[in-house]
C-alpha cells in the first residue's frame, strides 16, 4: 500500500514502512480495483498474540479492536489496487 485515502477523500495517510497484503486479499481486491482498509493503533495487535491458538488469538484481537473502535481510534478508508511492484520510496525524487 502506498497511500490511503480516508473516507470523504479529502485527506490521505502514507505509511512510513512498506505494507504487505496477503495473496488472498490481493486476489479478492484485484477485480474491483479498490478495497476498504481499516487502520488501527499499533498496540491493537498486542505482543505475544501470534503465539496464541487461532480461536483465542481472534478473541483477544476482537476485544482489543472493539475497544479501540469505541474510543474512536479506528480509521476506515479506501485504496486503489494495482497489481505490480511499487517504486522504492524516494525513487524519481529530486
Amino acid at each position: 500500500m502506498k497511500r490511503l485515502a480516508l473516507v470523504g477523500g479529502r485527506q490521505t495517510w502514507e505509511p512510513d514502512t512498506r505494507v504487505e497484503a496477503s495473496p488472498g486479499w490481493l486476489t479478492a481486491a484485484e477485480g474491483r480495483g479498490t478495497a476498504v482498509v481499516i487502520l488501527v493503533p499499533p498496540d491493537t495487535w498486542p505482543p505475544g498474540l501470534i503465539e496464541l491458538e487461532p480461536e483465542e488469538r481472534l478473541n483477544v484481537f476482537t476485544r482489543r479492536f472493539e475497544q479501540e473502535q469505541r474510543a474512536g481510534r479506528v480509521l476506515h478508508g479506501t485504496v486503489s489496487v494495482r497489481m505490480g511492484r511499487l517504486p522504492d520510496k524516494g525513487a524519481g525524487d529530486g
